[in-house]
């Protein structure tokens, strides 16, 4: 009996160390483990990047900023160095955001694949369609303060200065003082004008001398003597001879004989006649023709309107392919004014390859900085003679309109070997679009460097980007990026460059044009989609040299 109680013991003990089976309750499977991730969910991804406030170093920002996906759906913090990681996250598309008291950063939209790829792309509220790609991982920089940080408005002395009434009264002031000094009245061709207007004042005394209409205004007591002296004054201008009062004869002989000396000249220089000769033909006659009448006269040269190739014509052509037809293929190369829109402009046309309108112009290494601001690019900046830019503004004129263009690209390496490449069609949106390019289909023996995606830079479609407005797909600005020292210039940078032709001392336009090999020239211009052109290209009859 004791044995057999002790054999039970020894199993009840057994039977309470050994591990209990998991028995599932009705259809639930026995002993299941969850896929790797947790949840159930599939498997789990992370989400990689950067944040940068441009001239700020990390650790004066990070403290407080975290990264939110999707809201506070995963939330994760930045390291020392700016860089973060969202772990757990699984496939789907997520809006990442990088939440700082101090800065404001731009929300990116990220897809991930149920295979782990990641796409990048901007956030658009409004246009959903539109896809703007960014690279991964991500880059976000910072666009600056809070609405909260923005300072108020405050007023300093260029305000004050800028003041309209301020200017009405100052400018008249400036005019009256500084002008006359401006004139040179040593050249012999002013002198000559202002002789021939003394003598038509000679004759029409309605214009009263200026020292003694103030004399009469403001003296009371004198007002009858400066009366006389002012009609005696108009006697003696118009040739006759002066009468003086008995006793006074002495006295006003040395003013008699000084007035004759000086003549018509001091009077000119004393009366508001003198004032509306100045601004009549120093002023008006400068700004009409080399200011008003053409919108970008400030690319043209020294004595660029000697140059110009139609002043004379009244109803100017929208481009030079119109001025090559009217020529029936016989117009040259060089200078010719259009007006695209409201404006006349002066261009560089190329006549013997067919009447394009070159919109831009660089030579490797020349004196023409292209390192330029907005402001510069969108009015053009250079001599059209030689390396130039023509302005986006006056490109988006041009290409607009209900006419479709074709963009030329033209390179010259150093052994004076041309490439050549065609877009078709070429669009530059207006600048509320910050100059988008638009290009079609290519075909040439150069590269295709602006829709062919052989580096991972893809040009069409891009916003233009200067070194004071940066709309690129990059973390910096491409534009400020140095190589040797010369920043990149204005361009249509995706992250950054397969091409580009703003850069002074190197050209670039990938395996055609780069570092390795060099090119010395090259042109961007553009002409009308016409396949029925009616007048063959054909050489021009003058020299061009190209190197």
């Amino acid at each position: 009996m004791a044995a057999r109680n002790g054999a039970a013991g020894l199993v009840l003990l057994w039977l309470l160390a050994a591990p209990l089976p998991h028995v599932a309750c009705g259809s639930e499977a026995v002993g299941t483990a969850e896929p790797p991730g947790g949840g159930g969910l599939g498997e789990r991804f992370k989400i990689e990047g950067r944040a940068v406030v441009p001239g700020v170093k990390p650790q004066d920002w990070i403290a407080g900023a975290r990264v939110l996906v999707d809201g506070e759906e995963h939330v994760g913090f930045l390291k020392t160095d700016g860089s973060f990681v969202v772990h757990d996250v699984p496939s789907g598309s997520y809006v990442v955001e990088v939440i700082s008291p101090a800065h404001k950063f731009e929300p990116v939209r990220v897809d991930i694949t149920s295979k782990g790829k990641m796409r990048a792309r901007y956030v658009n509220y409004i246009k959903t369609s539109e896809v703007v790609r960014l690279p991964y991982p991500l880059q976000m920089k910072s666009s600056g303060p809070p609405s909260y940080f923005i300072k108020r408005e405050s007023w300093g002395w260029t305000d004050f200065l800028m003041n309209p009434m301020v200017m009405m009264m100052v400018l008249p002031l400036l005019i009256f003082v500084l002008l006359p000094k401006v004139v040179n009245t040593s050249d012999p061709d002013m002198r000559r004008e202002m002789e021939q207007s003394m003598n038509m004042l000679n004759s029409n005394h309605e214009l009263p001398d200026v020292s003694e209409f103030m004399t009469r205004l403001f003296s009371s007591k004198s007002s009858s003597k400066s009366g006389s002296s002012s009609s005696k004054a108009g006697k003696s201008s118009s040739g006759k001879r002066r009468v003086y009062p008995h006793g006074q004869s002495g006295k006003f002989q040395s003013v008699l004989l000084q007035e004759d000396r000086l003549g018509q000249k001091m009077l000119m220089k004393r009366s508001a006649g003198f004032i509306l000769f100045l601004l009549s033909h120093c002023t008006v006659s400068v700004s009409t023709r080399e200011a008003t009448v053409l919108a970008n006269a400030h690319l043209l040269p020294q004595r660029g309107y000697e140059r110009l190739g139609n002043t004379d014509k009244k109803d100017y052509p929208r481009d030079c392919f119109e001025i090559f037809q009217r020529s029936k293929g016989n117009s040259r190369d060089g200078l010719y004014i259009i007006q695209p829109k409201e404006d006349p402009i002066v261009v560089s046309c190329n006549m013997q390859d067919g009447g394009w309108t070159v919109i831009q112009h660089i030579t490797a290494n020349s004196t023409v900085d292209f390192d330029r601001t907005w402001r510069d690019y969108k009015y053009g900046f250079g001599s059209v003679l030689d390396n130039h830019w023509l302005g986006n503004e006056y490109m988006h004129q041009l290409t607009s309109s209900s006419v479709q263009y074709i963009l030329g690209v033209k390179l010259v390496n150093l052994n004076a070997e041309i490439k050549w490449g065609q877009y078709e069609p070429f669009l530059i949106e207006d600048e509320e679009s910050q100059y988008r390019i638009r290009v079609g289909l290519y075909k040439g023996n150069a590269t295709d460097a602006l829709t062919l995606d052989t580096e991972a830079y893809l040009h069409d479609n891009q916003k233009f980007t200067t070194k004071d407005r940066d709309n690129d797909n990059y973390f910096q600005n491409c534009a400020k990026l140095e190589h040797n020292g010369i920043p990149g210039g204005g361009w249509w940078y995706d992250a950054c460059a397969g091409a580009n032709l703003n850069r002074r001392n190197v050209i670039y336009w990938q395996k055609d044009c780069n570092k390795q090999r060099m090119c010395k020239f090259a042109w961007m211009m553009i002409k009308p989609i016409d396949h029925s052109l009616s007048y063959p290209t054909k050489s021009c009859p003058c020299q061009k040299v190209e190197l």
